[in-house]
């Protein structure tokens, strides 16, 4: 397979899958793995369809991702943070310091609310341009990438057809090929 250095037989040659690499979009800590990615490149085979899948997908899965993260964090409106004026109880002065209290909190859940949106927006854009951290991190290995070739997209559908793993019914090529592009003339 034209692409792949030849490695001695105390190197290890590693596969990830797309999913793996798109899981660094939903992760809360990935530093460690970001670092363990760049300190193995040499030792990852990449192939281009993983490429493609991985920034085909990173912006929807960045986006749910923090969309749930944000579903998270408390909303509100006039009828949030309100005690009925009647349990309140007698104390007039003190009525009016929680209710004044009540707002203070109600305005800075909605400023809280607005600085996370546009953080949010902020990343889903750098994500778009694949200029975040994750992105900058696979650049280099991404770009030692290895493309099919005609062989390997007939073997892949071949293996599609006939159903033998890996890769789901009704999904695109992209397992099939990944895995006739890792272990082409070794199955």
């Amino acid at each position: 397979m034209s692409g792949v250095k030849m490695i001695s037989s105390k190197q290890a040659l590693v596969f990830i899958d797309a999913n793996r690499y798109l899981e660094l979009y939903r992760v809360k800590k990935g530093k460690k793995q970001l670092t363990w990615l760049a300190e193995n490149a040499d030792h990852l085979f990449v192939t281009r369809q993983v490429v493609n899948e991985v920034n085909k997908n990173k912006v929807k899965v960045i986006a749910k991702f923090l969309t749930e993260e944000m579903s998270k964090i408390p909303k509100v409106d006039d009828k949030t943070l309100t005690v009925p004026d009647h349990l309140f109880g007698l104390d007039e002065n003190k009525n009016k310091e929680i209710k004044s209290m009540m707002e203070e909190l109600k305005t800075q859940i909605k400023k809280i609310n607005g600085c996370v949106t546009n953080l949010a927006l902020e990343i889903m854009k750098t994500v778009g341009e694949s200029s975040d951290e994750v992105s900058a991190t696979l650049q280099p290995l991404f770009a030692n990438a290895v493309a099919h070739e005609e062989p390997e997209l007939r073997k892949a559908r071949e293996r599609k057809e006939l159903g033998r793993p890996p890769g789901k019914a009704g999904e695109p090529l992209g397992d099939q090929l990944s895995w006739e592009n890792t272990f082409a003339g070794k199955n």
